[in-house]
């Protein structure tokens, strides 16, 4: 799970289940990266009552290292925006480890280059530098 989960919701009353669907997605990250420090996560409800304009937005804006990957869904309900979203995000983490020397090096060995490890964890660690 990142060290620091950062929630924003506009448009919405308190909802409990909503809030613990979040948190188990932002857990649910943990599985995809070791390096994960930040995320944040965005959900802006429907901004009328209206039949016509009954979308919510989600986003998760996820930070490893120095990058920030973010994912963004659209949907009519909430949980269906925050799928979209995490899903985009975590596409985008699966590509990420290319870039860290650590990660790469895992996955070659694992003789997985492209494809996610077994266990679909991976290990973003910055490369150590010389001395």
């Amino acid at each position: 799970m990142p060290n620091l989960v950062c929630v924003t919701i506009q448009n919405v009353e308190a909802q409990p289940q909503l809030e613990e669907h979040i948190f188990g997605l932002t857990e649910r990250l943990g599985g995809y990266c070791d390096s994960i420090a930040r995320c944040r996560v965005e959900i802006i409800g429907p901004a009328s009552h209206s039949a016509a304009s009954q979308t919510w937005s989600a986003k998760f804006a996820v930070g490893v290292m120095e990058n920030e990957v973010v994912g963004a869904g659209n949907a009519i309900t909430a949980t269906a925006a925050l799928q979209a979203a995490f899903e985009e995000a975590t596409a985008k983490l699966r590509l990420l480890p290319h870039e860290h020397c650590l990660c790469a090096r895992r996955r070659q060995e694992a003789g997985a280059e492209s494809a996610p490890l077994a266990d679909d964890r991976l290990i973003c660690r910055a490369a150590p530098t010389a001395a």
